[in-house]
């Protein structure tokens, strides 16, 4: 995920409707059964994110303004995975295998539940 987010960044210059969802639809079209849900940040960029969801039948989540606790486990799973593969690391050269031992781990970590 960390690397179609820099590929999204290389390839999006100037931040425009068309050529965002170009840049999220092209590389995960391949893999749009396993992709379920994308959440965006409420910019003017991801205005036609219904064009993303129809593309790839997936859901589609809209952050809200000021609401960091709805993007915070994205957040919180990023760091935690670039703690084993930093930014300056492309992933072009890591085992997938490794890749989805590491992500495994991230996912099926015990979590503190607040208000419990």
């Amino acid at each position: 995920m960390a690397r179609l987010v820099s590929q999204v960044d290389d390839i999006v210059k100037q931040k425009t409707k068309k050529l965002v969802d170009d840049a999220i639809t092209w590389p995960l079209s391949p893999h749009a059964d396993a992709t379920h849900l994308i959440t965006f940040d409420n910019s003017v960029e991801f205005a036609d994110h219904v064009r993303i969801k129809e593309t790839l039948k997936c859901d589609t989540f809209l952050a809200k303004p000021y609401r960091s606790k709805e993007r915070g486990a994205d957040e919180n799973m990023n760091s935690e995975l670039r703690r084993d593969y930093p930014k300056s690391q492309t992933l072009d050269n890591v085992d997938r295998f490794w890749l989805d031992f590491s992500v495994g781990l991230i996912q099926n970590r015990r979590r503190r539940v607040r208000g419990c």
